[in-house]
């Protein structure tokens, strides 16, 4: 369907459980050797029917999409090669000259769609329309391999962390939308779930310093800029794929207190690595890379000062609640800047880590080095299963890992008849 009509050679389709009707170009030699039933499972999308459920059946059910994601990969990418800047192409691991494009497995958005772009304290006109034009361009050239139709719009302020906080999520109860702290670094841009009409979109809130970025002239400063807000993309698109392929799962609460309590601190970081896996392909890789390094670097030192401190002060007042306040959000800063970097890793030519840089030392030092590596696999293979997840437990999988920072911080949580407890030996 993607190959266009001047790719197509020959159409052969099954017509019975023994017979195919073949359509074919006059200057077309079917192949004798052709394996129909191979050739049609590399070829399908999702699913593949069948007359039969037999042992040739379950061989082909390994070569579903293999074709199909292939030629959407190129779709991908020659679409998101319109927004690169020119410049000389990096060798992949592959041995290409070319960024590997991402497997998007939901169907793009129609083209056309509506969304509001909504720019808060900004005079200058000239400056608020060309800001306009470049993000719905931006945003038109990415709906034709992203699911977009979850962007409720674009909120863009010279006062960030206020345009979060007044942001109207649609929904009861609702927590304010926050910046990261000061402590962390700087927040410029952040996709914010809310309610429309009874749907889940993604609002994205955005510094003004991002949108004066965008239409600078300056190529570092464009390339960078585009990079934030193709990833911010990435996460409504990541909306849109979760709830078309588990309805309902979105800002509905978890079955099993000790379940729901885990995931709210892992739930984040397997959005940011499929984000970070889509955007990979922008910006300058080896750059952003040694970035977030630093960041990750950074947030495994701060987590073990933090929760040594405060380990200690708890020996006096004794209140978990004060002690978990401080902690778990250390954790999901950890698992949140690793999944970055991994995501990105895995697309640039680049390796995780350099032996002589921060991150190795920090990573040895807190007892981490294995543990980013099993990380490291596991969302490797949520990502493989994107749009493909059978049920919710492949996501809560990853409580896991929440376990294990918090093992390695010397608390143990466990479930017991009366609720949660935290050992703290």
């Amino acid at each position: 369907m993607l190959s266009g009509e001047d790719g197509i050679s020959a159409v052969i389709t099954p017509v019975s459980p023994k017979k195919l009707l073949v359509g074919r170009s006059a200057e077309y030699a079917i192949p004798e050797a052709l394996e129909y039933n191979e050739a049609a499972a590399r070829s399908s999308y999702s699913f593949f029917l069948s007359s039969c459920n037999d042992a040739e059946t379950a061989r082909l059910h390994l070569l579903i999409a293999e074709r199909s994601v292939s030629i959407l990969d190129e779709g991908v990418e020659n679409a998101l090669r319109e927004l690169l800047p020119m410049r000389a192409p990096r060798t992949s691991r592959n041995g290409t000259d070319k960024p590997e494009a991402p497997y998007i497995p939901i169907r793009p958005t129609t083209t056309g769609f509506q969304f509001e772009v909504s720019l808060v304290g900004f005079e200058n006109h000239k400056a608020t329309q060309r800001i306009s034009t470049q993000l719905k361009y931006i945003v038109s050239i990415l709906s034709r391999t992203l699911p977009l139709g979850r962007l409720d719009g674009v909120t863009i302020a010279g006062d960030y962390p206020a345009a979060l906080g007044d942001l109207d999520r649609g929904f009861e109860n609702a927590p304010s939308a926050t910046t990261v702290g000061q402590e962390v670094g700087v927040g410029v841009a952040q996709v914010v779930k809310v309610r429309r009409s009874g749907q889940t979109k993604g609002r994205i809130v955005m510094s003004s310093e991002i949108a004066h970025a965008l239409i600078s002239g300056n190529a570092a400063a464009v390339e960078l800029a585009i990079y934030i807000v193709v990833k911010e993309l990435a996460l409504v698109a990541m909306i849109e794929i979760v709830d078309r392929t588990l309805p309902g799962v979105l800002l509905r609460p978890i079955e099993g207190e000790f379940n729901g309590w885990l995931y709210a601190n892992a739930d984040a970081a397997l959005h940011e690595y499929v984000a970070s896996r889509i955007a990979a392909v922008f910006g300058d890789q080896e750059k952003l890379a040694k970035a977030k390094r630093q960041l990750l670097a950074d947030s495994i030192n701060r987590m073990r000062d933090i929760v040594h401190k405060e380990k200690l002060a708890y020996r006096y007042h004794g209140d978990l609640d004060r002690l978990l306040a401080v902690v778990l959000p250390a954790v999901r800063q950890v698992l949140i800047f690793a999944a970055d970097l991994l995501g990105h890793s895995s697309v640039a030519p680049l390796p995780t880590f350099h032996p002589s840089d921060d991150l190795k030392t920090s990573l040895e030092h807190a007892g981490l080095k294995n543990w980013l590596g099993m990380y490291k696999d596991d969302l490797e293979r949520f990502y493989k299963r994107l749009g493909r997840w059978e049920s919710f437990s492949e996501f809560l999988f990853f409580n896991v890992h929440v376990e294990r920072l918090l093992w390695q911080l010397g608390m143990l949580p466990w479930e017991a008849s009366e609720g949660i407890r935290v050992e703290i030996p």
